[in-house]
């Protein structure tokens, strides 16, 4: 199973280009979409998960006959043949709301019903199932609004599974969780996406990190880098540097090198710089880690940007 985008494109009335002919292919396993707030993470999302309409461009899911292994001859077209597609796509929005007076169980079997499980005991057998797969079926009794924000992002997962679907999109799922759900939620999605296409859309690095085989970073609406995470941090081997400065020092740096980050530590910043070779002698060469493909991916298209504003002007 294979999900591929060409070429798609989708600009707002107020004049925003949320995404500018964006192409990815996403197979089966976690993949993760890494990009700041803004950056037109939630509208492909939405878009691949048939709530809105591109300007152009086209999506499609592989059909695969489990059975032979051989692809049908006919692909499903995400953006034409959206009850198809839903049939077998499980989402759940970065703003995913419940019904606080209503216990787990009977939304999840409302849910379950919507999806087209008719028959009860077909749909009682699912939603136990999946009340059990992410550790909510001793509170199935208990109302929704009674749930911590961990509990909520579990139940969420559990709806967005009823019926046993190829591709699952999550939209910033780990946002706002303690670092015991976050790893219950983890470990959750990893056992998830060893079967089906999980598209994870986040701008926390180190959810990618931990969890994907595969990853895109999207910015200002276009895919500034693709591949694999550990890859992708190989190739700036030998060209980020780290030191501890003053903030005093920091605009002078920034005048000097490319600066991809900075983080407070006992009270001074620790950059991480890229440079081709060490730009003074008090630097100290490190691994690459993702962070700084990030924060380098995103710079380099920030300076391209700006480049062509100031040749159009």
């Amino acid at each position: 199973m294979k999900l591929v985008i060409q070429e798609l494109s989708k600009r707002y009335p107020n004049g925003v280009q949320a995404l500018d002919d964006v192409s990815l292919s996403i197979p089966t396993g976690m993949f993760g979409l890494l990009g700041p707030n803004g950056a037109g993470k939630s509208t492909l999302m939405r878009t691949i998960a048939t709530l809105q309409e591109a300007d152009s461009g086209s999506i499609f899911l592989d059909r695969i006959d489990v059975a032979s292994g051989l692809e049908a001859a006919d692909r499903l077209d995400v953006l034409h043949r959206k009850a198809e597609v839903r049939k077998i796509l499980g989402y759940l929005p970065q703003d995913f709301g419940v019904y606080p007076k209503v216990a787990a169980e009977d939304l999840l079997d409302h849910l379950a019903r919507l999806k087209g499980i008719v028959p009860a005991r077909d749909r009682r057998e699912m939603v136990h199932s999946l009340l059990r797969k992410t550790n909510l079926y001793d509170v199935r009794r208990q109302r929704l609004g009674s749930f911590s924000g961990g509990m909520k992002q579990r139940f969420g997962i559990a709806q967005a599974l009823l019926g046993n679907p190829s591709i699952i999109i999550v939209d910033e799922p780990t946002a706002g969780l303690d670092p015991e759900e976050r790893v219950r939620f983890h470990n959750l999605l990893s056992e998830i996406g060893q079967q089906v296409i999980v598209i994870l859309s986040t701008h926390i690095v180190d959810d990618v990190t931990d969890l994907c085989q595969q990853m895109a970073i999207i910015h200002r609406g276009r895919v500034v880098a693709t591949g694999e995470p550990n890859r992708l941090a190989a190739d700036l081997e030998g060209r980020i540097w780290q030191k501890t400065i003053t903030k005093d020092e920091l605009a002078q740096l920034e005048a000097n090198v490319l600066v991809l980050s900075t983080r407070l530590r006992g009270g001074r910043l620790l950059v991480h710089v890229y440079c081709d070779h060490q730009p003074d002698a008090s630097f100290v060469s490190i691994e690459p880690e993702l962070d700084d493909v990030y924060f380098r991916a995103i710079k380099d298209h920030s300076e391209t940007i700006g480049a062509t504003s100031k040749v159009a002007s």
